[in-house]
């Protein structure tokens, strides 16, 4: 399950628009179902009813173009932190080098997209 937290609403609907005008919208569409699907993966220990027991929430960050996460897991009575993250994004005036404006490093990743970071 994926969840745009209602403080980065605009947010989302902000970078869509930009990844689909510069035509990343695949990109960015993969990296949201990686995401949404994390727990249904082979050997996920958490990985029960096809992920309904997990969530990701996606938050404001304050690089431009990226998001923090949330994954969170429910144990039939509640939800609970599993682990967080980054969405990040990378290109132009944004390189995954420790710089500003993001102040990620990113190894192997895509010189233009989003990528996950753990």
């Amino acid at each position: 399950m994926l969840i745009v937290h209602e403080s980065c609403r605009e947010r989302f609907l902000q970078v869509v628009k930009f990844a689909a005008e510069n035509n990343l919208l695949d990109n960015l569409l993969d990296s949201l179902d990686y995401l949404r699907t994390y727990a249904n993966r082979e050997g996920c220990t958490y990985a029960k009813d096809e992920g309904k027991d997990t969530r990701c929430t996606l938050h404001n960050d304050f690089a431009p173009m990226s998001f923090l996460f949330s994954l969170d897991k429910f144990d039939g009575e509640q939800w609970s932190g599993w682990f967080g993250g980054g969405l990040i994004y990378s290109g132009p005036n944004q390189p995954l080098d420790g710089s500003g404006p993001a102040f990620t490093v990113g190894i192997g990743m895509p010189k233009v997209g989003w990528s996950v970071h753990t």
